[in-house]
């Protein structure tokens, strides 16, 4: 993410002071800009996942008082988005849009990205006596970094979880998880936003509904794909989809894919079906696509997501191609992604 902002760029400062000639102004820029335009924000949100296309606010602890006014202009920014339908390419967890159109998100919501910890909840859930929860040890705060914890509630270290307030403790330790302790920081979002879309409207709107306008459409552009796609070719790197026979072939199978398989795909290949954040073809998102001719051809590809690196045998066709590359991304893209869509 951007470390700070470049010189010449209207600060939040005084896009807090614009009037609303100038918000009008603004609006119609959003038109007219890349939708990493937003990433002029980037130092106050992070990266649920470091393959995660999903973004929340940062948390900044005691020195909130110093950003809230950048929290509250990113939240403006947001706003004009919905407002002008203008979606800039963020994606921000349904959870947190909950909280900001002033609802409380439902455990399912705030742990969508972590099922590892939403079986873990049911499972305390489902407890039935108090010497097995007793068991658990557990209180009403959470382990932080370097030893510390943060109290679900006032008092909360103190505070045992039993029966009967166990229904309370998954409810905070989920919202806890789903904002990482960025309370303030989501609030002072949602007062920039009804600085432009009225609180009523919001109240009425869905997480869901919210989530797409802002985002836009969650499909996967493939020509920014092949963009920022480099080939491995016997240890050698080349660009450009020219370099290997296969190469042309396989950008011919993705493009007739249908959505649903595309995102498998996508899936198969980064291990998210979700297309980056601000685009593929970013400086930083570099994908690969190895060609290793010592590869037995009767193989199916493999991927590493953690590098976006997909593997190709030397298939004699491009139907071969299709067909194991089929096969790969049924039975291979598991992925981290909870929404299988």
């Amino acid at each position: 993410m951007t470390a700070m902002w470049a010189e010449g760029r209207r600060t939040p400062v005084r896009a807090a002071e614009q009037t609303e000639q100038e918000n009008a102004a603004q609006s119609d820029e959003l038109h007219n800009k890349p939708e990493s335009d937003f990433w002029t924000f980037a130092p106050f949100f992070e990266k649920v996942d470091s393959r995660s296309p999903l973004v929340i606010p940062r948390a900044y602890g005691d020195d909130f008082d110093q950003v809230s006014r950048y929290f509250q202009t990113a939240g403006r920014v947001l706003g004009l988005s919905i407002k002008q339908a203008a979606p800039l390419g963020v994606r921000i967890p349904k959870a947190v849009w909950a909280i900001i159109l002033g609802r409380e998100p439902t455990i399912e919501e705030c742990l969508a990205e972590d099922p590892v910890t939403a079986r873990s909840l049911r499972q305390v859930l489902a407890l039935e006596n108090e010497e097995e929860l007793a068991a658990l040890d557990l209180t009403f705060a959470v382990p932080l970094p370097g030893g510390k914890e943060a109290e679900l509630k006032p008092g909360g270290a103190a505070a045992p979880v039993t029966l009967a307030s166990r229904g309370e403790y998954a409810r905070l330790f989920a919202r806890r998880a789903a904002t990482r302790g960025a309370e303030r920081e989501v609030a002072a979002l949602r007062l920039g936003l009804t600085d432009v879309v009225p609180p009523g409207l919001l109240a009425v709107l869905h997480p869901a509904e919210i989530y797409e306008a802002v985002a836009g459409p969650d499909t996967v552009d493939l020509a920014r794909l092949e963009r920022a796609t480099e080939y491995v070719i016997n240890g050698e790197v080349n660009r450009g989809s020219g370099a290997h026979p296969l190469a042309r072939a396989f950008w011919e199978v993705a493009a007739a894919l249908a959505p649903p398989a595309l995102r498998a795909l996508l899936r198969f290949w980064s291990g998210s079906a979700h297309p980056p954040f601000a685009g593929a073809d970013r400086e930083e998102e570099v994908w690969t696509i190895t060609f290793d001719h010592s590869d037995n051809p009767s193989n199916l590809p493999q991927a590493t997501t953690c590098d976006r690196n997909l593997f190709l045998p030397p298939y004699k066709s491009k139907e071969e191609l299709k067909k194991k590359l089929l096969m790969a991304m049924e039975f291979g893209a598991a992925g981290f992604d909870p929404d299988r869509s």
